[in-house]
């Protein structure tokens, strides 16, 4: 058999039939625009390989509602979950630093997030129009929260209730 190490821009865009992805743990990259429009793709298993997230991989794709990401994951780039409507929760690995602009953008349903004392930049836009993010889960203390670069066009993110396990 093959083994299979990246998969190229595109290859499942619009595919409607897709309900469940497993990645093999030798996925080391992955395309961008991957899945995007896959409007029934519900859960997604990521390869504990696989160091960042691609533009636009799960956008669109109206019908997630689970997405496990591995420990490997350092970034998510640019649009990867836009219009994720049924995207409820969401936890980051302490491996992210880094989410990319309009990331989660339009995730209207994401009412938590969980994040690490890791992550130093938020850009812009990333969590427009989140408008149900309730509370941010935040593996440091509110001092140390105040240093993540967020950028504009996050008011979901920078007025959800901050729930610190960190203490000083």
């Amino acid at each position: 058999g093959f083994i299979v190490q990246s998969i190229a821009d595109k290859v499942f865009q619009g595919n409607q039939t897709l309900t469940t992805v497993v990645f093999p743990e030798t996925m080391k990259t992955m395309g961008n625009y991957l899945f995007d429009g896959c409007t029934e793709l519900e859960n997604v298993e990521i390869s504990s390989s696989l160091k960042n997230i691609s533009s636009y991989m799960f956008s669109k794709c109206m019908s997630l509602k689970n997405i496990t990401i591995p420990d490997s994951v350092e970034s998510i780039d640019s649009y990867a979950f836009s219009n994720c409507i049924s995207l409820t929760s969401l936890t980051l690995p302490s491996s992210v630093a880094y989410i990319g602009n309009y990331s989660f953008s339009s995730c209207i349903a994401l009412k938590t997030l969980t994040i690490s004392q890791t992550l130093s930049r938020v850009d812009s836009g990333a969590f427009r129009d989140c408008s149900a993010l309730e509370e941010i889960y935040y593996g440091g203390n509110d001092t140390d929260f105040e240093k993540i670069s967020v950028a504009t066009g996050n008011s979901a993110f920078t007025s959800a209730t901050l729930i610190c396990d960190g203490e000083k």
